[in-house]
């Protein structure tokens, strides 16, 4: 979920403004407190009283400003890290519409390559939610309509991998790592349609 750097800029802002006000408050408690000694010199011991509470006030007044100084410096730096997160984060959302471009390329690429040799290689395709299978027929010369198929997925890191191959090829894992290495998905299916037509005639 994307961060809300701006609500998060208000709410910090808010935040500030209360700190501000109590340090002014203090403050003009402060101011307030010398006025009546200026005014009031009848009672020493009153006098001395409100010295005590105007250097209680002023160290309040202090300490107020140095928390508030304190509190600027944290929200600083939150902001700093707030802002490095939502960099990283558009990052990841980059590199997974850049992966996502990538599988939706592949697709399309196999999809060109059924069209393209369907009706020279007896060839049909099937889409499936998360893979393709690839149906061959004029194959066996004693059974034309007979059917040969393979299945393959686009993995998360965008390699291929076949899921499924009726009958069993026994070269099918060569074939399919000399695929993930040239990204040639054409040459892959003229492939195997040649080790089925092996396979026919060998029986």
């Amino acid at each position: 979920m994307a961060i809300d750097l701006r609500e998060l800029e208000l709410e910090l802002q808010r935040s500030t403004g209360i700190m501000d006000k109590w340090a002014e408050s203090l403050q003009s408690e402060a101011l307030d407190t010398r006025d009546r000694h200026i005014m009031t010199t009848e009672d020493q011991a009153g006098i001395d009283t409100e010295h005590a509470e105007a250097d209680t006030l002023n160290s309040n007044e202090r300490d107020a400003k140095d928390q508030s100084t304190a509190l600027r410096k944290q929200l600083d730096q939150l902001r700093r890290e707030l802002a490095v997160a939502q960099e990283q984060q558009d990052h990841r959302m980059a590199d997974h519409a850049l992966e996502e471009g990538l599988r939706q390329k592949r697709m399309q690429a196999l999809r060109t390559a059924v069209s393209v040799y369907s009706t020279r290689l007896g060839l049909e395709f099937k889409q499936g939610p998360e893979e393709l299978e690839l149906v061959f027929t004029q194959i066996d010369t004693h059974d034309p309509e007979r059917q040969f198929c393979f299945a393959v997925r686009i993995l998360p890191d965008n390699s291929y991998q076949v899921t499924r191959c009726q009958p069993e090829v026994e070269q099918v894992s060569a074939l399919l790592l000399q695929l993930n290495s040239s990204n040639n998905f054409a040459a892959f299916v003229q492939a195997l349609r040649a080790a089925f037509q092996s396979m026919c005639v060998e029986q």
